[in-house]
């Protein structure tokens, strides 16, 4: 593989998960995921011999971990959604239940 081509498929895969994360474009950033996985299991990425590709790596170490804490935020922020929406179905059926037992 010619020099360099490692190095520049991690920054790719830098610039695509800023992207998608700029947007919030989960799909593309669980696709992303799993071309960084590919990449980090290669032997050239895995244990690099060439600067520029621990440079890259460490970059894109840093921006995983940013989309890593903005997927646990999405995920909590939906896990409230949804106990918030449970909440509000077991409000209405009591209110249900009040107004059968009432005949209203």
């Amino acid at each position: 593989m010619p020099p360099g081509v490692d190095a520049q498929r991690l920054q790719a895969l830098h610039r695509l998960l800023e992207q998608a994360l700029a947007t919030g474009d989960w799909t593309q950033i669980g696709k992303i995921d799993t071309a960084i996985r590919r990449q980090l299991q290669k032997p050239a990425i895995r244990t690099p011999h060439d600067a520029d590709v621990v440079a890259a790596k460490q970059q894109l170490k840093e921006m995983h971990a940013k989309a890593l804490q903005a997927c646990m935020d999405e995920c909590d922020n939906l896990r409230q959604r949804l106990a918030d929406h449970v909440e509000y179905g077991e409000a209405r059926a009591e209110y249900q239940q009040v107004e059968l037992f009432q005949g209203s």
